[in-house]
């Protein structure tokens, strides 16, 4: 790739070597620098080569930025090679490198700006698809076509995120971020109103099977007697006065399915304790 560099760690070019032991110190010197220089430039292209080989942006970006550290390394070797320079043939050697760090630091700076781009637009088109799910899943006329509305806006969401974080790592310019951040903030706003609508905070949502309208109707007078605030009617937000903790249960009575979800959970409690106090009180009210 830099063949003076290379004709330079030759032993072809140390001629003079042998003069003196201040001849030494210099030349090996120089030398070293040189030889860390070329090991960080060939590090820097075994990254970039992967990068180029991946199918998966994210990795890419990664590649990306391992290459980007490989090349300051670079030049910082490369810099301190061109001070220690003592010949002509070594200061050209300095410039060659010098030469290969900034054409790198190009190609490696368009790449990101690439990336990025397309991090923001793939973010944008999955912004737009869970928007229209959540959307979709709000006017749906049945709680079935509501959960199918709500895990395809769920899955747009994560696409939205993941492409948004590689937006963030891609970023170089306060515009670049800003635009990154406010991605941010949209997939966890969606986030928030789809916990509501499908999986919850605990994921997965838990189903129940084998409940009439009388066992449905039994259920919410169960909660009612016991305290807890209902609202809504297919779906109901279930208030449990306890923690902040609240749910969201919606019935299907075609299937005789009823799906609950812990849709606010602000005191953290673990997920696996509040399902070990929701399920044995649900099948007792079921089998009964």
């Amino acid at each position: 790739m830099i063949p003076l560099l290379l004709l330079v760690l030759g032993a072809g070019a140390f001629a003079a070597y042998e003069l003196s032991s201040k001849t030494h110190t210099w030349v090996d010197e120089h030398v070293q620098l040189l030889r860390a220089a070329l090991i960080a430039h060939r590090a820097a292209d075994a990254h970039l080569d992967a990068a180029a080989r991946t199918p998966d942006p994210a990795v890419a970006v990664q590649q990306l930025k391992a290459a980007q550290a490989a090349n300051q390394i670079a030049a910082q070797m490369t810099a301190q090679a061109a001070q220690a320079a003592k010949t002509l043939e070594q200061q050209a050697a300095a410039a060659q490198s010098a030469a290969a760090v900034v054409t790198r630091a190009d190609k490696i700076l368009a790449w990101i700006e690439h990336e990025h781009g397309q991090a923001i637009q793939d973010a944008g088109v999955a912004h737009q698809i869970a928007d229209m799910h959540l959307e979709a899943a709000a006017t749906a006329p049945d709680p079935t076509t509501v959960a199918q509305h709500v895990e395809q806006a769920t899955t747009a969401n994560q696409v939205a995120a993941h492409k948004t974080v590689q937006a963030v790592e891609t970023a170089r310019t306060p515009d670049q971020r800003v635009t990154a951040a406010k991605s941010a903030v949209v997939v966890d706003a969606r986030a928030a109103v789809l916990a509501k609508l499908g999986q919850g905070v605990c994921p997965p949502r838990h189903s129940y099977s084998g409940v009439t309208a009388q066992k449905k109707d039994a259920i919410i007078a169960k909660l009612r007697a016991d305290g807890k605030t209902i609202t809504g009617n297919n779906p109901w937000d279930i208030d449990s006065h306890m923690l902040g903790i609240k749910l969201r249960a919606i019935w299907n009575p075609d299937a005789r399915t009823l799906h609950v979800v812990v849709s606010e959970n602000p005191g953290k409690v673990a997920c696996h304790m509040i399902w070990e106090e929701i399920d044995p009180a649900l099948k007792k009210i079921i089998a009964s």
